[in-house]
């Protein structure tokens, strides 16, 4: 039963969440505070790479191919993605808004909203699309890509890492 086996794989972020949370996110954090952005423009690149203003028209480009072209396969891999896409964003979302807990640092909506990452949500979800339709050689660089872009969030101090983690499973 695929609405099982998602909520327990929901279930065991949410506990995973929980116990990084409890100790190891502080530990991240001094650590990404005494040694930020290690991966410099990398970071950011990335972060522009997971960011909705940057994925939603490339997913909005992908869907005109498939119209223009008139290719029922890619069509229909295009729709998944925009719903997939707007189902998690909107899942995301909500649960910002219910948990509101803190960021590393106060530069992204004055430090609330923290929990979990939007960024890593929607790659992870992208991945997954991608995973559904064309297999693991095709998703492998992508969750790869998307484990980068979760990991960019935590380097810039724009999340935890119990944000990332939940996100990455919230998304796939």
């Amino acid at each position: 039963n695929c609405r099982g086996y998602n909520a327990a794989i929901l279930g065991g972020a949410l506990a995973a969440a929980i116990a990084i949370r409890q100790d190891l996110d502080g530990k991240v954090r001094d650590n990404t505070a005494r040694h930020p952005q290690r991966w410099g423009n990398g970071s950011e690149i990335l972060g522009r790479v997971g960011d909705p203003r940057y994925q939603i028209p490339a997913l909005l480009a992908i869907y005109g191919v498939s119209v223009r072209r008139e290719d029922e396969q890619l069509h229909d891999f295009t729709t998944t993605l925009i719903s997939a896409y707007t189902i998690n964003g909107l899942s995301v979302l909500a649960v910002k808004g219910i948990a509101n807990t803190g960021r590393p640092s106060d530069t992204w909506n004055g430090g609330q909203y923290g929990f979990p990452s939007f960024h890593s949500s929607s790659s992870f979800a992208i991945a997954s699309v991608v995973d559904e339709y064309y297999g693991y050689k095709a998703s492998l660089p992508a969750y790869a890509l998307a484990g980068l872009i979760s990991w960019s969030r935590i380097d810039q101090r724009d999340h935890d890492l119990s944000d990332v983690v939940f996100g990455a499973a919230l998304g796939y």
